[in-house]
């Protein structure tokens, strides 16, 4: 027969190993989770629109979603990235000379639960004076086909995860913008 002291210590370990074993499901399945999220988060843009405010002065608005279709819980949003193009039969025009950054919250983020959406809002006034050609090139377009499009590319979500900040690149968006 084995000792009382020995079969206390016997069933302490074993309580303790079922413990620590069970505790550590969740992260773990969360773990696995983090590899799709990373490839499964989704940018939806609505509400794009483009318009004059004075000759060569515009306003870009819009309203985006960024969404979560995953179960993993522990990213936060920091900011949106990327860049305008019009697009012209074959032929792309940038409207910014450079990227252009929608902040959601500074670091460490806002953050973006599983199953779940940030909404946002994003207006900005362009100054297209250094890049006449293009504003009277967009007027043009508008007033003749009465619609235009726009290309949201170079698309990346500025993003922190339990292994650090990331920018994760999406998917470029092409959005229809029609006459009133």
């Amino acid at each position: 027969m084995i000792p009382l002291k020995h079969n206390l210590s016997v069933i302490c370990a074993s309580v303790i190993t079922l413990i620590s074993v069970v505790s550590l499901v969740p992260p773990t399945v969360n773990y696995v989770e983090f590899y799709r999220a990373f490839q499964k988060i989704n940018l939806d843009i609505s509400g794009f629109r483009f318009e004059f405010t004075d000759t060569y002065r515009g306003s870009i608005s819009m309203n985006f979603s960024i969404t979560n279709p995953t179960d993993y819980k522990g990213i936060s949003v920091i900011s949106l990235v990327f860049k305008v193009l019009l697009v012209n039969n074959t032929k792309t025009y940038q409207l910014t000379d450079g990227k252009i950054r929608v902040w959601i919250k500074s670091d460490p983020g806002k953050p973006l639960e599983p199953k779940s959406a940030i909404h946002g809002s994003f207006n900005t006034i362009l100054d297209l004076s250094y890049k006449k050609e293009l504003a009277d090139l967009i007027r043009e377009i508008y007033d003749n086909n009465g619609e235009l499009t726009w290309c949201i590319s170079n698309v990346s979500l500025d993003a922190r995860f339990f292994l650090g900040r990331f920018f994760i690149p999406l998917e470029n968006l092409t959005i229809k913008q029609y006459k009133l």
